[in-house]
């Protein structure tokens, strides 16, 4: 089910249920389209930050 979230002047539609279901996959599960390797990366990025001390915000 699609969400409405608005961060700062940005309107995201999202399904979050699904987006959390794919964040608890192992990452060498993912299919290789655009939206799985932007996934991906976003992820890489992410475990990046949290190895420098930094949390991303979950907002």
């Amino acid at each position: 089910m699609y969400q409405t979230i608005k961060v700062a002047d940005w309107v995201i539609e999202a399904d979050v249920e699904e987006t959390r279901k794919q964040y608890e996959k192992d990452i060498d599960d993912m299919c290789g389209c655009g939206n799985c390797f932007n996934f991906h990366a976003a992820v890489r990025i992410a475990q990046v930050l949290k190895g420098l001390g930094l949390v991303p915000s979950n907002r």
